[in-house]
């Protein structure tokens, strides 16, 4: 069995008092015997408002799993 990972992180800022936006993406793909593959995807997306939203506190974090497997055989 042979498998792959991949990380990726993407921060976004909206200038001096404005919000900020992080990305953080994941896949790992796993291939096994007779073709069989089976990658699964996360994805984290935190968002942190800006100055009069931010003053108040809170994020909003929005996360996503996806599995797919596939038999090529």
């Amino acid at each position: 069995m042979r498998e792959f990972y991949e990380r990726e992180e993407i921060i976004e800022r909206d200038g001096f008092f404005g919000g900020e936006e992080i990305i953080e993406r994941e896949q790992i793909v796993r291939r096994g015997a007779f073709g069989r593959e089976e990658i699964i995807e996360r994805e984290r997306i935190v968002e942190r408002p800006g100055f009069l939203g931010g003053f108040f506190g809170g994020e909003e974090i929005i996360e996503r799993e996806e599995i797919v497997e596939r038999d090529f055989f």
